[in-house]
């Protein structure tokens, strides 16, 4: 049973196809989104080369990510912002103020501000 609608629980795991950027996973608390959705379509990218920018909310998923980019040899690939831990980056480091505030004008649809 899922949800309040009674079917089987799919046995393979939904991989968002290569030409979609987006993808929506619903469940509740502790259903398993990340370990069955999130997880497993994470390390497809990876093995097939592809970027990823994943925001981690919570907290938690930075470490499962690291282990899936270092089960495939890719550990030296990741790059965590903001952390005390592993590679850092700054992404202020050369922007200037105002180039800063052109971008967040630019953005907020405000030109020569």
């Amino acid at each position: 049973m899922a949800g309040f609608i009674q079917e089987d629980i799919p046995k393979v795991t939904p991989n968002v196809p290569n030409d979609f950027r987006h993808a929506l996973c619903v469940g509740e608390t502790g259903c398993g989104k990340t370990t069955s959705f999130i997880l497993p379509n994470v390390l497809n990218r990876i093995q097939k080369g592809h970027g990823l920018f994943i925001i981690d909310f919570k907290g938690n998923l930075h470490s499962q990510v690291k282990a899936l980019a270092n089960q495939e040899s890719r550990l030296e690939d990741v790059i965590e912002i903001g952390v005390p831990w592993g590679s850092s980056i700054n992404i202020f480091k050369n922007i200037s103020r105002s180039m800063f505030i052109n971008a967040l004008n630019e953005i907020n649809g405000k030109e020569g501000e």
